[in-house]
């Protein structure tokens, strides 16, 4: 869960290894987690349970662990019993 306007991590993509792109401006110019070497070269198995659905990752409105009872209703709670919720 990475929420999109959180005062604590900088930059919020962080949050989900995603990672700030080398020589990036003083804007922070960042990268999903799905391009950074770590995820494509699979090297702490991010990749393989991406592909197994076996992580997810959701964007939350908010600061940092802020959840609303929408974000535990509506993402939380599925995500956890059901199985489905991934595939």
């Amino acid at each position: 869960m990475v929420f999109s306007t959180d005062t604590i991590v900088y930059p919020w993509e962080s949050q989900c290894f995603g990672e700030r792109k080398i020589g990036a401006s003083a804007d922070v110019e960042t990268s999903s987690y799905l391009e950074t070497d770590l995820y494509k070269n699979d090297l702490i198995g991010l990749k393989t349970l991406d592909e197994d659905y076996k992580v997810g990752v959701f964007l939350m409105s908010g600061d940092h662990l802020v959840i609303n009872r929408v974000g535990t209703v509506g993402w939380i709670i599925p995500a956890i019993y059901d199985k489905k919720f991934w595939k």
